[in-house]
């Protein structure tokens, strides 16, 4: 008897973590017609079927590309306030994946654009203190990342400076 409630145990602890984050044909089916649109340009489209991921899925594994594409595409309309939030929200929740430093970057770029001098010297050293920048390297490292509205993002990390790129245009700079 102590065998099998062990056994029963043992396999709901396993149904439990392989369902967390798993990712149901329903919302891949949301996330793959959200990509199309943004690589058919279509960011509205996209927009909406992010913005329904999240809100329809919200323990889906496709939430925290929808999260950055919200904030995406809010910075390219430009609404800069909500841009700012959904890249706080990002942040927040996913510290460390390997999009935070690019979500990092366009809070960057929106307090420059708003010339709130406090806010970007705040953000910088955010950017600075990111693990990856105390790695060691002789000339520089570089770290990519496309995001979900099919934007192509370089972070490039020289031993005085970090150069953030936006399809392949300088589109934020530290140095320190």
């Amino acid at each position: 008897m102590e065998y099998i409630k062990k056994s029963l145990m043992v396999l709901l602890v396993l149904t439990l973590f392989f369902l967390n984050g798993f990712c149901e044909a329903s919302d891949k089916s949301t996330y793959n017609r959200a990509l199309t649109s943004a690589r058919s340009h279509n960011n509205e489209f996209a927009f909406m079927y992010f913005r329904q991921l999240v809100r329809d899925y919200p323990n889906s594994c496709y939430v925290p590309e929808a999260i950055f594409a919200q904030g995406e595409y809010y910075f390219s309309i430009p609404n800069y306030e909500e841009a700012f939030l959904f890249f706080e929200e990002y942040i927040d929740r996913y510290p460390d994946s390997q999009a935070a430093i690019f979500a990092l970057a366009h809070q960057l770029k929106i307090a420059q654009l708003k010339r709130d001098k406090d806010l970007a010297k705040e953000i910088e050293k955010k950017i600075i203190s990111v693990k990856q920048v105390g790695l060691v390297f002789t000339d520089f490292k570089q770290y990519e990342y496309k995001t979900p509205l099919d934007q192509k993002f370089l972070a490039v990390f020289h031993i005085d400076k970090i150069e953030f790129y936006a399809d392949d245009t300088l589109f934020a700079k530290i140095s320190y």
